[in-house]
């Protein structure tokens, strides 16, 4: 490891990434139902082709989860904190939302059970 790095970190660049599990899905739920959490992923992709779970399940999870299973929140109050509150927040112009006039980043996706994030 690099000087001043501490165990579970690894350097890239001038990227540092730790992953420790700390939240209980009870904390979890907990965050998820403060109307201004956003929701992202840690997760980096990898130059080896193997990147952690996280970068694709954490959404899965959300909408799955939270918004489907457990009816935490809606599903369209977990898309808009993946997408149009990030946009908000980050001063993002034009991004996030659909209407008129804005950059079309659009996912469509099936909202029924799909495939869960693991390493093979």
């Amino acid at each position: 490891m690099g000087e001043g790095q501490g165990e579970g970190a690894y350097s890239r660049s001038t990227t540092v990434q730790a992953f420790t599990p700390t939240l209980s899905r009870s904390d979890v739920r907990w965050v998820l139902a403060h109307p201004t959490t956003m929701i992202g992923s840690d997760g980096s992709p990898s130059v080896e082709g193997k990147p952690l779970p996280r970068l694709y399940g954490t959404f899965a999870r959300v909408l799955g989860t939270y918004a489907r299973e457990e009816r935490l929140l809606s599903l369209e109050d977990a898309v808009f904190r993946m997408t149009g509150l990030p946009a908000r927040k980050f001063r993002l112009i034009d991004r996030g939302l659909i209407r008129e006039g804005a950059h079309a980043d659009i996912v469509v996706f099936d909202p029924q059970p799909g495939w869960p994030a693991f390493f093979p």
